[in-house]
């Protein structure tokens, strides 16, 4: 039972397109979701948060946002390329 769940979470979470995710504004300091979000293999933009390129890989793996403006450039771009099949991230 709880293993069905667990995939279905999975199935789920990887069907989505793009999450955006967000932190409080504190320097070091996301939570620990992005972490099973990224693992599951659903594609993040995340807000930036100090720190956060010791994790992950801002370029290949996790893209960021500073404001409403990146936010916007960011989801736009990348779903255009998820349309266009070009998006190596969000596979």
């Amino acid at each position: 039972m709880i293993q069905k769940l667990k995939d279905e979470l999975n199935n789920l979470i990887a069907s989505c397109k793009i999450i955006i995710g967000e932190s409080i504004p504190h320097p070091h300091y996301w939570s620990n979701r992005l972490y099973d979000l990224v693992a599951r293999g659903c594609f993040v933009i995340h807000e930036y948060v100090e720190g956060i390129e010791n994790d992950f890989d801002l370029i290949n793996e996790l893209p960021t946002y500073k404001n409403k403006e990146e936010l916007n450039n960011l989801i736009e771009l990348y779903y255009f390329m998820i349309i266009k099949g070009t998006c190596l991230l969000c596979t």
